[in-house]
Formats: structure tokens, C-alpha cells, sequence
């Protein structure tokens, strides 16, 4: 699985078929031989202190398995190798996602970044944080343990927006913090106000604000005076 910032963890775990009973049994970001007969001792001694009994375990073909099969065996559990290119024989484990939860603030153009893609919720979150369970396929964002919002998973870099959460017109209240943003750039310099507004020209101008955040930040680490002549430039 992935991490909310991109770091691949890999997980070991167990189904028992009959009662989807889920045994996690390690994660790692480095995982090799002896890592997987490690953790293969620890569930030995769990399923003897539990006095859990098995009779077979299906398993994919990686070798990483091999020590994992010994330790099964000294268990009396016999490890059996899912048939080469029979995808169906491991359906159990691929329909288990484990998923990743972090907490975003809700940004001013109405999204949030989660895994480096940006998702839309309600206006009215601006400014506050919301709950994100991100897994293979989706991203839901709870607020206050109640579900507000489900959008299908991006890869980094790119953005889901349900227009409706976004203002329905560009009235005073909708468009106070772009109008904030203009002044603060004019304030800085003529060209750098122009290279703003010909940003946020758009019929959703607070899906651009962020791009106007990162002009403003260039202004606070090279100066006003670098950032107004390359706008000057680039208008």
C-alpha cells in the first residue's frame, strides 16, 4: 500500500476464508526473507497460544515465502502455491485495500490535497479539517463522523471537483478571498496584480488560487522586485 505522502509499505496478512477473519501480520517498506520468517514465528506462536488450528495455507508463488512455509509447517499447517497465471485462486486477498488515513485542511479554492491530488468538498469547510480514508480505487472525506463527500482516486498531480461545491455566482461573499489575492499582488507590483488577474480570469477562479499562492510565495523567497520583472516578462 501507499502512504498519504507516497512511501510503499508492504503488509503481510492472512484471511481465514471461512470467516474473513483478517490477521495483519506485519508491515514494512524493506520486505525480504527473513523479515516474512520472523513475522511467519510470531503467528505460529499466536495460533498456539489461541489454540487456532489450520490446515492449509494458499499463498501466491513470491519466494520471499519460502521461510514463511517452513515455520507454517513445523505448525502442521501444509503451504499451498496459488497455479501459475490463475488470478481467481487469490481472489480472497486481492479484494482485501487496506486504506490510508490522513486529516487536510480545507483549502480556500474548496479542496483538499490528499496523496498529491486535490478533491473538492463544500464551501462552507473552508478553513477547517476534514477526515480522508484514501484507498485503491477511492477517497472519502468525513467531517465530524459524518460522510460529506466521496470522489474516485486521482493520481498525483491531478484533481476531482464537483462543480457544487463550489459558488454558484461571483457574488461579494464568493469572491472575497480573490479579491484579496489581486490587491496583495497589485501591492507588489503592476505586472505581478496583471499576471495574477490573468490567472483567476475563469468562470471558476478559486480552482486557480493556488497557482496565486505559489506566485505570491516566489514573491516572499526571491523578492518583489525578481517575481515583477519575470511577470513583466512573461505578460
Amino acid at each position: 500500500m501507499d502512504s498519504v505522502l507516497l512511501r510503499r509499505y508492504y503488509v503481510l496478512f492472512v484471511i481465514e476464508v471461512r470467516s474473513r477473519l483478517v490477521h495483519v501480520l506485519g508491515v514494512t517498506a524493506n520486505p525480504d526473507g527473513h523479515w516474512v520468517a520472523e513475522v511467519a514465528r510470531n503467528f505460529a506462536a499466536d495460533l498456539e497460544e489461541h489454540g487456532s488450528q489450520f490446515r492449509f495455507l494458499l499463498r501466491d508463488r513470491d519466494t520471499k515465502f519460502t521461510g514463511f512455509d517452513a515455520v507454517m509447517a513445523s505448525a502442521g499447517i501444509k503451504a499451498v502455491r496459488t497455479p501459475v497465471q490463475a488470478p481467481r485462486a487469490n481472489a480472497f486477498a486481492e479484494r482485501y485495500d487496506t486504506p490510508a488515513c490522513s486529516e487536510p485542511k480545507v483549502h480556500p479554492d474548496h479542496h483538499v490535497e490528499v496523496a498529491r491530488a486535490l478533491y473538492s468538498v463544500p464551501g462552507a469547510l473552508v478553513g477547517k479539517r476534514v477526515s480522508a480514508r484514501l484507498d485503491s480505487k477511492t477517497v472519502q472525506l468525513p467531517f465530524r463522523g459524518e460522510l460529506i463527500k466521496v470522489h474516485a482516486r486521482k493520481g498525483p498531480g491531478g484533481r476531482s471537483t464537483d462543480p457544487a461545491d463550489l459558488p454558484t455566482e461571483r457574488s461579494a461573499y464568493a469572491m472575497r478571498d480573490i479579491s484579496g489575492l489581486l490587491a496583495v499582488g497589485r501591492g507588489h507590483g503592476p505586472a505581478i496584480g496583471a499576471y495574477l488577474a490573468a490567472v483567476l480570469d475563469n468562470p471558476l477562479p478559486w480552482t486557480k488560487m493556488r497557482q496565486a499562492y505559489r506566485l505570491l510565495g516566489l514573491v516572499k523567497k526571491w523578492g518583489a522586485a525578481k517575481v515583477e520583472a519575470a511577470c513583466a516578462r512573461a505578460l
